[in-house]
């Protein structure tokens, strides 16, 4: 039942965020926290070295908050970014965000990475990863 929820909630997401992406005006100034990469390190993971999920955004942007959630092979991590303040250096480089997934047993693994912007969801994007 879990899984269905789970399945069922990446569904209704990405079509929703698919949909925004079509009815967008161009005339809209571009948004804050549109992702600009997403990467997991080392880059190919085996089962005895921990890994760990790197998002970034284009924007000066620090992190307020971020959870993962994890159902077997699959994590979401929510990403709520806020205004860096200036001259503020955080722990991380402004408009970046690292967060580990720990230590993975062999097989395939998806990430959908949600950013919020605002409370509001501005972009979202898939990681697929092997580990061997």
């Amino acid at each position: 039942m879990k899984r269905l929820c789970f399945v069922t909630t990446v569904l209704v997401t990405m079509s929703g965020i698919a949909a925004a992406a079509q009815i967008r005006p161009s005339i809209l100034p571009p948004r804050k926290g549109l992702i600009q990469n997403a990467w997991v390190e080392p880059s190919a993971p085996t089962s005895s070295t921990p890994v760990s999920l790197y998002v970034s955004v284009a924007d000066p942007l620090q992190i307020d908050k971020a959870t993962l959630r994890r159902l077997s092979h699959r994590f979401v991590l929510s990403v709520w970014w806020t205004n860096a303040p200036a001259g503020a250096a955080g722990p991380a480089s402004p408009g970046q965000h690292a967060q580990s997934l720990g230590t993975l047993s062999p097989g395939q693994y998806a990430v959908l990475i949600q950013s919020f912007y605002k409370g509001m969801l501005v972009d979202a994007r898939t990681l697929v990863f092997q580990v061997h």
